[in-house]
């Protein structure tokens, strides 16, 4: 399923945060309670009659455990800044978590019966969703 702030068109916070709600199936007034503001208020960023806080599509997105790249998503279309960090597979701040992931199928790996160990379990190709592999692992 992809995420309404890929998929959905640039009018702005309001429909963005209305699908998130919906697929979060939260009413107006159970995200009002858990953000401390009222539902009118909710209403009205949904609208567009208000425009929210920066630190209001913070906390909405956090009420709503919106993933941090539709947190960044929600931000740009109220017109503020990312406030999460997106690192791309090359990056050298993600080698240690890379070969943590390594080491982690690597021993799952020798767990499975008839499955021989190897090394470099986790090689992403190109940096995009889906290049990640195990070696020696068919479908089906």
């Amino acid at each position: 399923m992809s995420s309404p702030t890929a998929t959905a068109p640039r009018t702005g916070v309001g429909p963005l945060l209305r699908e998130w709600r919906r697929r979060r199936r939260r009413s107006q007034l159970e995200l009002a309670l858990e953000a401390g503001v009222s539902a009118r208020h909710v209403s009205f960023l949904e609208t567009g009659r208000s425009n929210p806080s920066r630190e209001m599509v913070i906390g909405l997105a956090a009420n709503l455990e919106l993933p941090l790249r539709d947190r960044n998503g929600l931000l740009i279309a109220a017109g503020y800044a990312p406030e999460y960090r997106e690192l791309a597979y090359e990056d050298p701040d993600l080698e240690p978590v890379l070969a943590a992931i390594d080491q982690v199928l690597a021993a799952l790996v020798q767990l499975l019966p008839g499955r021989p160990a190897q090394s470099g379990l986790f090689t992403p190709s190109t940096g995009g969703p889906g290049d990640e592999m195990i070696a020696g692992h068919e479908p089906g």
